[in-house]
């Protein structure tokens, strides 16, 4: 009985946690704000605070990457409702950093999705997250989903060994990721894509 074994209540609690989590994601999102740069750079990182305020907490967590900031700034992040965590890291370690957090974060809290962002990007759709965790939790095969724009009538542009990034920021390679056998994954994998769709979602 709960009322004679407290553990069987924390158990219970950490279980529904343990399972909430599991179908959730995990945004690490890098913050790079300090005395050098914060004049141009401040304008779009408010923006993008915003509109993370604003993601439907239901679908995710979110933790601050606050890379090479300024002490001053730092301690805002940690005022922010909207962090489970403030990651403080003293030197600036470019990309590497929100990357490895999101995976290193999302493995060790259990969660099974992770997303890294950006203090200069916004989001305008509030409630994608439930849309993602269905889409991947059905394609086992897909073992990501790109965010930013892509066209699928405009492709070409998107592709980006037709269109070089520096044309268009949002270009990627299109070619198959082998999935999430770990052993298997080959960032040079030269099979071309197998496309289904578009599915409007």
């Amino acid at each position: 009985s709960p009322k004679k074994n407290p553990l069987a209540i924390n158990t219970l609690i950490f279980l529904k946690r343990y399972i909430a989590m599991k179908n959730k994601i995990l945004i690490t999102c890098l913050f790079y704000i300090n005395d050098n740069n914060k004049n141009y750079r401040i304008k779009n990182c408010l923006e993008s605070l915003e509109s993370l305020k604003k993601l439907n907490k239901d679908d995710f967590d979110i933790i601050a990457v606050a890379n090479n900031c300024s002490p001053s700034f730092t301690r805002r992040l940690n005022r922010e409702k909207v962090f489970k965590e403030v990651v403080n890291l003293k030197e600036n370690f470019w990309d590497t950093s929100v990357i490895y957090s999101a995976a290193y974060l999302a493995k060790k809290n259990k969660y099974k999705y992770c997303l890294y962002t950006y203090d200069d990007f916004v989001f305008y759709n509030h409630d994608f997250g439930r849309n993602c965790i269905q889409f991947l939790n059905r394609n086992s095969d897909c073992s990501c989903i790109r965010i930013p724009k892509w066209e699928y009538n405009r492709m070409d542009l998107y592709n980006s060994e037709i269109t070089p990034k520096s044309s268009n920021p949002d270009a990627v390679r299109h070619y198959q990721n082998t999935g999430f056998d770990e052993s298997n994954v080959s960032i040079t994998s030269t099979a071309k894509l197998k496309w289904e769709g578009p599915i409007d979602i």
